[in-house]
């Protein structure tokens, strides 16, 4: 098992100001996070974990945020997965999960669909209905995590997918 620890030593003389000083800081930690992202993206599936997964979550919204409007998400999503290598294994694997996640990120309100396959037989189609509901499901619950909750609940595929990745929800 490989880590890495980064550690960043800023020198900036006495005559730097606040605004200089806030700058090369923010410069430093960000090359952290990217540091940080570049790894993630490198785990196999087996070994991301659920903290990772919340730090996959972050950069695919990120990226789907800071587009360019014209672009639309799908590209971004499509472009995410392939550079990410526990994405990639999940979707050879399962090719549902892209379409899946193109709908839950396009995040546009749609009645709740019933796909009651498991993941294995589970095709674009159900991926893509799959990921329409997750939008209900959160607009229809207290708290995000319980949309979640429930939205997994209410689909066999997911429900696999949640015991086999612990970094999926």
């Amino acid at each position: 098992k490989t880590r890495v620890e980064m550690v960043t030593h800023l020198e900036l003389g006495s005559y730097v100001s606040k605004t200089g000083t806030l700058k090369g800081v923010k410069k430093r930690l960000s090359e952290a996070i990217t540091a940080g992202k570049y790894f993630i993206n490198l785990l196999p599936s087996s070994e991301v974990l659920a903290e990772d997964g919340k730090a996959l979550a972050d950069e695919l919204i990120t990226k789907v945020h800071k587009r360019e409007k014209k672009t639309g998400k799908t590209q971004y999503v499509k472009s995410f997965l392939s550079s990410n290598r526990a994405f990639r294994e999940v979707v050879n694997k399962h090719s549902f999960i892209d379409p899946l996640l193109c709908a839950v990120v396009n995040n546009n309100l749609n009645p709740l669909t019933d796909v009651e396959t498991k993941a294995e037989y589970c095709d674009e189609k159900d991926g893509e209905n799959i990921g329409k509901s997750l939008a209900i499901s959160l607009a229809t619950t207290l708290t995000a995590t319980i949309g979640v909750d429930e939205w997994i609940l209410q689909f066999p595929a997911l429900q696999e997918l949640d015991k086999e990745y612990v970094w999926f929800r």
